[in-house]
């Protein structure tokens, strides 16, 4: 059910479900999110 958003979306979801903030993720995973589309991150805005 639904699309298959990659095993690096189960690691992020991992990650927050155990606690870790989503600044600690983006250290701990700094290429996570390094695609080629150039949409980046929230932070673009």
């Amino acid at each position: 059910m639904g699309e298959d958003l990659g095993p690096e979306f189960d690691e992020v979801i991992d990650r927050l479900e155990k606690g870790q903030s989503p600044d600690e993720i983006e250290e701990a995973l700094p290429d996570l999110g390094a695609d080629d589309d150039g949409l980046g991150g929230m932070d673009d805005f």
